[in-house]
Protein backbone atom coordinates (compact mmCIF):
# COMPACT_ATOMS: atom_id res chain seq x y z
CA UNK A 1 0.00 0.00 0.00
CA UNK A 2 2.90 2.57 0.82
CA UNK A 3 4.25 1.92 -2.14
CA UNK A 4 1.40 2.22 -4.51
CA UNK A 5 0.65 5.30 -2.51
CA UNK A 6 4.62 6.49 -3.41
CA UNK A 7 3.61 5.61 -6.82
CA UNK A 8 0.69 7.57 -7.47
CA UNK A 9 2.15 10.63 -6.03
CA UNK A 10 5.02 10.15 -8.11
CA UNK A 11 3.00 10.77 -11.25
CA UNK A 12 0.66 13.26 -10.21
CA UNK A 13 3.41 15.19 -8.98
CA UNK A 14 5.32 14.36 -12.21
CA UNK A 15 2.09 15.65 -14.05
CA UNK A 16 2.12 18.78 -11.74
CA UNK A 17 6.20 19.75 -12.21
CA UNK A 18 5.58 19.30 -16.07
CA UNK A 19 2.66 21.38 -16.10
CA UNK A 20 4.64 23.87 -14.11
CA UNK A 21 7.80 23.48 -15.69
CA UNK A 22 6.70 21.51 -19.20
CA UNK A 23 10.38 19.94 -20.08
CA UNK A 24 10.57 16.70 -22.92
CA UNK A 25 8.02 18.27 -24.80
CA UNK A 26 7.16 20.96 -27.72
CA UNK A 27 4.69 22.95 -29.09
CA UNK A 28 2.70 21.57 -32.34
CA UNK A 29 1.61 25.05 -34.32
CA UNK A 30 -0.60 22.88 -36.62
CA UNK A 31 -2.11 20.66 -34.08
CA UNK A 32 -1.91 23.25 -31.41
CA UNK A 33 -1.35 20.95 -28.72
CA UNK A 34 1.87 19.74 -26.76
CA UNK A 35 3.55 16.56 -27.95
CA UNK A 36 6.48 14.56 -25.39
CA UNK A 37 9.69 14.34 -27.24
CA UNK A 38 10.86 12.58 -24.48
CA UNK A 39 9.79 10.20 -21.73
CA UNK A 40 12.91 10.76 -19.33
CA UNK A 41 12.80 14.13 -19.47
CA UNK A 42 8.77 14.25 -18.30
CA UNK A 43 9.76 11.60 -15.81
CA UNK A 44 12.94 13.32 -14.25
CA UNK A 45 12.09 16.70 -14.57
CA UNK A 46 13.98 18.95 -11.81
CA UNK A 47 10.77 20.57 -10.49
CA UNK A 48 8.90 17.59 -10.43
CA UNK A 49 11.65 15.68 -8.38
CA UNK A 50 12.07 17.81 -5.59
CA UNK A 51 8.45 18.59 -4.92
CA UNK A 52 8.28 14.52 -4.81
CA UNK A 53 11.03 14.12 -2.41
CA UNK A 54 9.54 16.91 -0.35
CA UNK A 55 5.86 15.29 -0.65
CA UNK A 56 7.55 11.95 0.40
CA UNK A 57 9.17 13.56 3.44
CA UNK A 58 6.05 15.21 4.85
CA UNK A 59 4.34 11.83 4.63
CA UNK A 60 7.29 10.94 6.78
CA UNK A 61 6.80 13.31 9.37
CA UNK A 62 2.69 13.02 9.34
CA UNK A 63 3.26 8.90 10.51
CA UNK A 64 6.08 9.98 12.88
CA UNK A 65 3.96 12.42 14.59
CA UNK A 66 1.07 9.82 14.47
CA UNK A 67 3.10 7.17 16.00
CA UNK A 68 3.72 9.71 18.78
CA UNK A 69 0.68 10.33 19.18
CA UNK A 70 -0.38 6.79 20.04
CA UNK A 71 2.52 6.33 22.10
CA UNK A 72 1.01 9.41 24.33
CA UNK A 73 -2.16 7.41 24.36
CA UNK A 74 -0.99 4.55 25.36
CA UNK A 75 1.07 7.11 28.12
CA UNK A 76 -1.60 8.55 29.67
CA UNK A 77 -3.65 5.39 29.74
CA UNK A 78 -0.65 3.67 31.63
CA UNK A 79 -0.71 0.74 29.33
CA UNK A 80 2.58 -1.23 27.62
CA UNK A 81 4.86 1.74 29.45
CA UNK A 82 7.75 0.30 28.12
CA UNK A 83 6.31 -0.02 24.31
CA UNK A 84 5.10 3.27 24.82
CA UNK A 85 7.97 4.84 25.49
CA UNK A 86 10.37 3.05 22.71
CA UNK A 87 8.28 3.98 20.30
CA UNK A 88 7.64 8.37 21.48
CA UNK A 89 11.55 8.09 21.09
CA UNK A 90 11.76 6.21 18.35
CA UNK A 91 8.99 8.35 16.40
CA UNK A 92 10.48 11.70 17.97
CA UNK A 93 14.26 11.24 16.51
CA UNK A 94 12.47 9.91 13.36
CA UNK A 95 10.08 12.71 12.89
CA UNK A 96 12.56 15.16 14.08
CA UNK A 97 15.28 13.87 11.08
CA UNK A 98 11.90 14.11 8.69
CA UNK A 99 11.19 17.58 9.99
CA UNK A 100 14.78 18.85 8.93
CA UNK A 101 14.55 16.93 5.69
CA UNK A 102 11.32 18.34 4.42
CA UNK A 103 12.19 22.36 5.42
CA UNK A 104 15.44 21.29 3.43
CA UNK A 105 13.75 20.27 0.39
CA UNK A 106 10.83 22.48 1.02
CA UNK A 107 14.22 25.50 0.12
CA UNK A 108 15.28 23.49 -2.57
CA UNK A 109 11.52 23.37 -4.10
CA UNK A 110 11.89 27.56 -4.23
CA UNK A 111 15.51 27.48 -5.39
CA UNK A 112 13.51 25.10 -8.10
CA UNK A 113 10.81 27.68 -8.84
CA UNK A 114 12.99 30.89 -8.50
CA UNK A 115 14.62 29.17 -11.19
CA UNK A 116 12.23 28.77 -13.91
CA UNK A 117 9.40 31.55 -12.31
CA UNK A 118 10.32 33.33 -10.44
CA UNK A 119 7.47 35.85 -10.74
CA UNK A 120 5.61 32.86 -8.96
CA UNK A 121 8.26 32.84 -6.20
CA UNK A 122 7.73 36.79 -5.67
CA UNK A 123 4.37 36.15 -5.38
CA UNK A 124 4.70 32.67 -2.62
CA UNK A 125 7.06 35.34 -0.70
CA UNK A 126 4.25 38.25 -1.02
CA UNK A 127 6.95 40.42 -3.07
CA UNK A 128 4.77 42.56 -4.69
CA UNK A 129 7.23 45.34 -5.68
CA UNK A 130 10.17 44.96 -7.21
CA UNK A 131 13.14 45.57 -5.11
CA UNK A 132 17.03 45.81 -5.46
CA UNK A 133 18.75 42.91 -4.85
CA UNK A 134 18.76 41.38 -2.09
CA UNK A 135 15.58 41.78 -1.13
CA UNK A 136 14.43 42.08 2.18
CA UNK A 137 13.77 38.93 4.20
CA UNK A 138 10.59 38.37 5.59
CA UNK A 139 9.35 36.23 8.38
CA UNK A 140 5.81 36.24 7.70
CA UNK A 141 3.61 38.36 5.11
CA UNK A 142 -0.21 39.38 5.63
CA UNK A 143 -0.68 39.73 1.90
CA UNK A 144 -4.07 41.13 1.16
CA UNK A 145 -5.10 42.75 -2.14
CA UNK A 146 -5.14 46.28 -0.59
CA UNK A 147 -1.50 46.30 0.38
CA UNK A 148 -0.19 45.37 -3.54
CA UNK A 149 0.89 48.47 -5.35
Amino acid sequence: MAFGSNLSALWILNANGWMQYPTGAHFDIDTLRMEMTSFSELVFNPVSQVKFVHTVMAGYVTGAMFIMAISAWYLLRGRERDVALRSFAIGSVFGTLAIIGTLQLGDSSAYEVAQVQPVKLAAMEGEWQTEPAPAPFHVGCLAGTGSRA
